[in-house]
């Protein structure tokens, strides 16, 4: 044996302190983040921290008044490009006169980062970088002081790259900003990625202050400025702000680094530099030196301090893992499976190896009981003489033990009691009241529990009115509005119309809300369950607020195109509502706005979400399956049995392609016309004629062009951001632009579809981000007529600007009513208004996050894969089941994942909707269901049962009997947790 020794190198992230919180920092999934200051997406993410008590106040605290003086909310996201930072700040009086590195002086936000996380040894304020966010004044013209971001350290300057935007709150503000990860220094986040982290929070309430008032930080404690170990430890998260400790990148000390071990050689590791340190674990990184993927083999035997290190001290693998296609054994008496591979990174899909559920170049061993405080040594063996490549071997340690890596725990089938599910019935006759308040609100009881809904309108005196007694009639100088309340079977549906009496725009900030009182139980906003007693969002696909209170629930609804639009679902403490802070009537106009209540009698929300697609008419049939395909590897390389094979794996009925690349870019908009996608009618046509069924579609996308003329050829249709700068998708590549009725713009698109038609065999259009791309708001001088940014102090109008889905609908509603006549069309994201909710097609989510599916809980909840995670057929059919958790169907989304049985799709399509809830969906021709339970259709029916087990194999193994029960029949499904059922109706 050679001996070989290396000098230590330091990575940057210490073993994370016993009992110290790990905090995740969620992935926002697409669209970005449109950092305009409404939090509208970022607001999504559950990375969400406080200033929230008198202990966070860590400066001036003798001054700092209650949480109405200072206090606020912090939520964080991150994706390739940026890492965004979000507040939602209660301040009684907004100052911030200053700008540049003199924001301090003012209201504003501190970012303190050690980033990468150092080891405790190196941590250093020297290295802390610590940056300043600014909400600006709020001002309007020349002499406004801007949001901006400012660096103080390690370098004073700005950020380049940098974006942020502010909105005034009626009792504070709203900030957002993106930091770009160069700007950090960080030239590929990835999930573990470990950073120290706080965020201050500051108050000068004197206008001229010399200096702050008081500081609120996510750290108690006596403060100090740039203290890297006084920081909350974090780490880059998935989409569920989940991480695991054993993830955190660099979370030990290198001792050796790019090792090559050659064929039949042995290799010592003398591991002295980390004598006297209490490790516990041994990291291990290992290929087989290759240029490309290329498969591997059992090759690496490892001896530490003479004892074998084998499947009993491993913490992050099972016994066996899957290699696209192959379930290989991770170790063998040749020792531990190694990639040929160019480096340590998983191999992508494309390649064929794709490696789910773990770093397959990674290994992490239990040493604790075998460390020494001196003289350790690590013997690597390449133990396969036939194989002449050499072994890249590298070395850590760390202090701390990754969580270690256990079987899934199944729950068996139940034998006990199940529950039933059957459609529920409609609200009684008469199973709620009403009446109007002498104070101009609403009364609404139900099940012995009432409520008040109360309505104001935001006057320029400045002020808010309100109803009188008669509730009917509401008059300003400014404005007429005239309520009618229309009391129909299961809710009301409230009508105001607004007429503009004065001589000018007249903006009318509008807020509908009730308290839902001392029984409230549950929260949910936009179809998602709220933990936090604050919390905003503008979701026009799911533009509820409910209440869900020990005996019954109340859900407030907006109706009509432009609350759904413009408006943000919110809770307060105990109080839910709707605000529209972006509303402009016009001289001379009348606008009739429209909200629902919905009282209920249990406290459900599926009880809501059911009664609200029944009277939006949303349960229409949706077909299936769908898969996105391309003439490319795999499919080009597959023969005729194979591709059968393929399409019948994934029951695809609908197939996919798209557009090809322009100049290294995807080809959207005009850069089309310069591609030749001819090739693709290679794949239709083989499929047509494999499965005469099929039917075939092309991308297309409306928002996004990217050819370099496009900016001066459409410059009157660029979106624009707030800074004027033209807005993009994440990349400047991608730019984005506003297809108005009329317009030269709009035109090419329509020119655009039917030259797909033209060069291709279609059936129809896949059109992506139907609603808008990115920005929903243009803030060019395009004005929509009907939006504004009104200043919540003032009530008057700052900014005419454009709510894009608003813009372009009427353009986007004969496009997609002229698609609907020439053939099939699916689009991507539900409908933002009511006007394209009363048009059916199917319509997905995509779920890099599997809480998006709530978006498209009231029109189709098809559930798109998630292709950041899926890797093979069985995370597909993972996500199938998880889609059924909000009584989702499935579409397949990459095509680089090769299906070559049936699985739950083949049986899931048509559905027509009956109901939707936790686990199923009940549809006409069929119930679908991952979870027991007595499941019916309220009739006699009969039906054939098709089950799949936890790897999506139809098995014959558990039997589903039909039971009656109260002159109904049942399907008793008892099944173990990760099983699937599809119940065809006879």
């Amino acid at each position: 044996m050679s001996a070989y020794r290396v000098l230590v190198t330091f990575l940057v992230v210490g073993a994370l302190a016993a009992g110290a919180e790990l905090i995740g920092i969620a992935r926002m999934a697409d669209p970005p983040p449109a950092v305009d200051g409404s939090l509208s997406r970022l607001g999504t993410s559950p990375t969400a921290l406080s200033w929230d008590s008198r202990e966070r106040v860590v400066f001036g605290v003798e001054k700092w008044q209650g949480p109405g003086d200072l206090s606020g909310q912090l939520v964080l996201g991150w994706d390739e490009n940026f890492l965004y930072v979000g507040a939602i700040v209660v301040d009684d009086l907004v100052t911030q006169p200053y700008f540049g590195s003199d924001m301090f002086r003012g209201d504003h936000l501190e970012v303190f980062l050690d980033l990468p996380r150092r080891d405790t040894s190196q941590r250093n304020g020297r290295h802390v970088i610590h940056i300043g966010l600014s909400p600006g004044d709020f001002g309007v013209g020349e002499a406004a002081v801007l949001p901006e971001v400012v660096q103080w350290s390690p370098t004073l300057g700005t950020v380049a790259g940098a974006r942020i935007a502010a909105r005034r709150s009626a009792d504070g503000y709203q900030l957002e900003a993106a930091l770009p990860w160069a700007g950090l220094g960080i030239e590929k986040p990835e999930v573990g990625l470990g950073m120290g982290l706080d965020v201050t929070l500051s108050d000068a309430d004197e206008r001229l202050d010399a200096g702050q008032e008081s500081m609120a930080s996510l750290v108690t404690g006596p403060w100090a400025l740039r203290d890297p170990n006084r920081m909350l430890e974090a780490a880059l998260a998935g989409a569920d702000g989940k991480v695991d400790p054993a993830t955190l990148k660099g979370a030990a000390l290198t001792v050796a680094e790019a090792l090559q071990v050659a064929t039949g050689k042995a290799l010592t590791v003398d591991l002295t530099a980390a004598d006297g340190k209490p490790i516990k674990e041994l990291i291990v990184h290992g290929r087989i030196d290759h240029e490309t993927y290329a498969g591997g083999s059992q090759i690496l035997s490892l001896e530490f301090n003479g004892v074998e290190l084998d499947r009993e001290r491993i913490r992050n693998r099972l016994a066996t893992f899957d290699l696209g296609t192959h379930r290989i054994s991770c170790f063998t008496n040749a020792g531990w499976f190694l990639l040929y591979a160019p480096s340590y990174d998983p191999p992508p899909v494309s390649t064929g190896y794709a490696v789910p559920g773990i770093q397959p170049s990674e290994f992490r061993f239990d040493v604790s009981d075998v460390w020494k405080p001196t003289g350790n040594r690590l013997v690597l063996k390449h133990t396969r003489p036939t194989v002449s490549r050499p072994l890249v071997v590298s070395v850590a340690v760390s202090e701390s033990l990754s969580m270690k890596l256990e079987p899934p725990r199944r729950e068996p089938a139940p034998t006990g009691p199940i529950p039933s599910f059957e459609p529920a019935p409609a609200m009684a006759a008469g199973g709620f009241t009403w009446r109007r308040l002498p104070e101009g609100g609403i009364e609404v009881s139900v099940n012995g529990l009432s409520w008040a809904v109360q309505s104001e309108f935001s006057t320029v005196a400045p002020g808010w009115a309100r109803f009188g007694a008669d509730g009917a009639v509401l008059t300003t100088p400014e404005y007429r509005i005239e309520r009618t309340v229309e009391a129909r079977d299961d809710h009301l549906l409230v009508t105001d119309r607004i007429a503009n009496t004065s001589a000018e725009d007249q903006p009318v900030m509008v807020r509908h809300s009730l308290d839902a009182g001392p029984t409230l139980k549950a929260v949910h906003i936009a179809g998602n369950p709220i933990g936090t007693p604050r919390y905003r969002v503008d979701e026009g696909a799911h533009p509820a607020a409910l209440a869900l209170c020990e005996e019954a629930g109340i859900g407030l609804l907006s109706e009509d195109d432009i609350m759904r639009a413009q408006a943000v679902l919110f809770r307060d403490g105990s109080r839910i509502g709707i605000n529209n802070d972006r509303l402009v009537v016009a001289q001379g106009r009348t606008l009739a706005l429209q909200f629902a209540i919905y009282p209920l009698e249990k406290p459900d929300a599926y009880l809501f979400i059911n009664r609200v697609r029944h009277n939006w008419k949303t349960n229409f049939t949706i077909d299936g399956s769908f898969a996105f395909m391309q003439q490319r590897k795999p499919v080009a390389t597959m023969d005729d049995e194979a591709f059968l094979k393929h399409l019948t794996g994934k029951s695809a009925r609908f197939i996919c392609s798209s557009m090809g690349f322009y100049k290294g870019t995807w080809a959207h908009g005009t850069a089309f016309r310069h591609t030749d996608p001819s090739g693709e009618n290679i794949l239709f046509a083989r499929a047509r004629r494999l499965t005469p069924d099929v039917r075939t579609f092309l991308y297309f996308h409306c928002y996004i062009s990217v050819h370099e003329d496009d900016a001066t050829t459409y410059a009157d249709a660029r979106l624009l951001r707030p800074d004027g700068a033209q807005a993009d998708y994440r990349d400047a590549r991608y730019p984005i632009f506003v297809p108005r009725p009329g317009s030269a713009f709009a035109a090419e698109q329509d020119a655009l579809i039917d030259l797909r038609f033209k060069l291709l065999d279609l059936d129809g259009i896949y059109w992506d981000e139907i609603e808008y791309s990115a920005y929903e708001y243009d803030y060019s001088d395009q004005w929509d007529g009907v939006s504004a940014m009104i200043d919540p102090q003032t009530h008057r109008i700052t900014r005419r600007i454009a709510n894009v889905i608003l813009a372009t609908q009427p353009w986007r509603l004969e496009l997609a009513q002229r698609l609907l006549k020439r053939g099939l069309l699916i689009g991507n994201g539900a409908p933002h208004t009511r006007t394209f909710t009363e048009l059916h097609f199917p319509r997905f989510i995509e779920t890099a996050s599997i809480t998006n599916l709530t978006r498209g809980q009231l029109y189709t909840p098809i559930a798109l894969g998630d292709h950041l995670t899926e890797r093979t057929p069985e995370d597909c059919y993972r996500n199938m089941l998880a889609a059924l958790d909000f009584g989702g169907v499935y579409y397949w989304y990459s095509d680089q994942i090769v299906a070559t049985e049936p699985t739950l799709t083949a049986v899931m399509f048509p559905v027509t909707p009956i109901a939707l809830g936790p686990g199923y969906l009940i549809a006409q021709e069929r119930i679908l269901t991952n979870r027991s339970g007595l499941f019916g259709w309220g009739d006699a029916s009969r039906f054939e049962a098709a089950v799949f087990d936890e790897k999506g194999h139809r098995t014959e193994a558990v039997t589903i009997p039909r039971v009656e029960k109260d002159g109904r029949a049942y399907a008793e499904v008892r099944i173990p947790q990760g099983y699937g059922v599809a119940l065809i109706r006879r």
